[in-house]
């Protein structure tokens, strides 16, 4: 475990102290024998399945065993050793230093819903970071931008692009850092990534629970999401018996009884209000074309 790679992350990227003690004594008995090689045979396996999380539980569980950690725990110590591992990766995609921290600040957001959901400072949701590993997903204010493709059956048709599947496109993803989402600073991301990859035009995609034509009456009239729902066209959407982001919205209070779900925000009290009334939930597949001053899909 490099001790000090990780120390410096977790300043750069704004960790809890509480959390940075916890953790950097934890990785501290990673650097020790006998766990050090088995925490080195663990980050091999890891790279050698082209990081699926999957293909490596097994191993998390058993070495958080012998070292007397929650698994939670281990894969976030998993997941900021590959992030010192991938960095020069990025620097040779012409990535900043800034940009590359602002990127693998995700690594503070997901420690923080961990602990918001389970009292524990690590990470749940390992399957994600792949692309971060692959160096495919870089922070540009307020949002994140995967190389991805079209996967959508139908093409897409915008004045005079087309979007056929399998064409490139930018994934769109909304971290949840907690930073201002409203239009401004949506668009000045959106001018931040037209400047980073000299496209003439952004071809963006999203597939998000935020934009899910069901939750039209969920989200506030005039509010942030609102908002950002109105720049895409939603082309696609799947409906859901079961609310699979809850987590994100109740946290530790999501698998509570409907009618016992807490009220304490206006987003608690319309997705309780629609949960209770048998509401569907859902995802929507959303298209955004921006020229560097205007959304032009719309």
């Amino acid at each position: 475990m490099d001790i000090q790679f990780a120390k410096e992350l977790m300043e750069k990227t704004g960790f809890p102290r509480e959390a940075m003690t916890e953790l950097l004594s934890q990785g501290e008995k990673l650097a020790t024998e006998p766990l050090k090689g088995e925490f080195a045979a663990l980050l091999k396996c890891y790279r050698e399945n082209n990081f699926l999380g999957s293909a490596i539980q097994d191993k998390v569980d058993a070495l958080a065993g012998s070292a007397g950690m929650h698994p939670y725990t281990l894969w976030l110590l998993v997941l900021i050793e590959c992030a010192g591992q991938v960095k020069p990766a990025y620097m040779e995609k012409g990535v900043s230093e800034k940009i590359f921290w602002d990127t693998f600040a995700d690594l503070k957001y997901k420690l923080w819903e961990c602990w918001d959901n389970y009292g524990i400072w690590g990470n749940f949701v390992a399957f994600w970071y792949g692309i971060f590993f692959r160096a495919d997903i870089v922070k540009l204010g307020r949002l994140e931008y995967e190389y991805s493709t079209y996967d959508l059956e139908t093409p897409y048709v915008c004045g005079e692009h087309t979007v056929r599947k399998g064409d490139p496109v930018l994934s769109i993803h909304i971290p949840s850092s907690g930073e201002p989402f409203d239009r401004e600073a949506v668009m000045e991301s959106l001018r931040l990534a037209h400047a980073f990859f000299g496209k003439e035009v952004l071809i963006c995609k999203c597939h998000s629970w935020l934009l899910y034509p069901g939750y039209e009456e969920v989200w506030p009239q005039g509010g942030n999401v609102r908002s950002f729902r109105s720049l895409f066209d939603v082309i696609s959407s799947g409906d859901s018996e079961e609310f699979g982001d809850g987590w994100r919205e109740f946290s530790a209070a999501w698998g509570s009884e409907p009618d016992r779900l807490p009220e304490k925000t206006s987003m608690h009290r319309s997705f309780k209000k629609h949960i209770l009334s048998g509401g569907k939930h859902g995802s929507g597949y959303g298209m955004l074309l921006f020229d560097g001053k205007n959304i032009i899909n719309k």
